[in-house]
């Protein structure tokens, strides 16, 4: 937008959302290693929330002559701070199990907790004869991993002659 022939003023700005990314149900496998076993089929968890960002630009450039001018710029990313969890831990467990399948694997939450996998459900697979149980479950399972990333400003300057 000119203001003047020598004063111009650019304004900008977006607004970006996505929904939040399918979760998992992960145990360790005997030869892979941690996180290679999906108990559930991929996704059968809870979606991410989703993700909003809104991000604004704004730039004066002052013009001496057609070959000369210099330019002032400031970015902001994520203006409102929104802090939506965009990972969470997936480790269910770290003994060996075998995937759920079948019709168990229909409905296999405690109480339709999806949290909760039902603890008769799960089949280690690591040789150990206790059966699965609620102790197997990872304390970490579910917490909060990655967040959005905050606010953050660009400043910029540009000189053309």
């Amino acid at each position: 937008m000119e203001l003047t022939p020598q004063h111009h003023l650019n304004l900008g700005g977006s607004y970006r959302a996505r929904s939040g990314a399918p979760f998992n149900y992960l145990a360790r496998h005997p030869v892979y290693g941690n996180d290679e076993v999906f108990l559930l089929p991929r996704g059968s968890g809870e979606r991410m929330p989703w993700q909003h960002t809104v991000d604004a630009h704004l730039g004066y450039t002052f013009v001496q002559t057609p070959k000369q001018s210099f330019a002032f710029t400031v970015d902001a990313f994520n203006l409102f701070n929104f802090r939506a969890v965009t990972r969470r831990t997936e480790r269910y467990t770290v003994r060996d199990a075998e995937p759920i399948t079948g019709a168990a694997a229909k409905n296999p939450f405690v109480n339709g907790n999806k949290k909760q996998i039902d603890p008769a459900l799960v089949q280690p697979s690591d040789g150990d004869p206790r059966p699965f149980d609620d102790t197997d479950v990872e304390r970490g399972y579910g917490a909060p991993r990655l967040y959005q990333d905050p606010l953050s400003i660009r400043f910029g300057l540009k000189a053309t002659f």
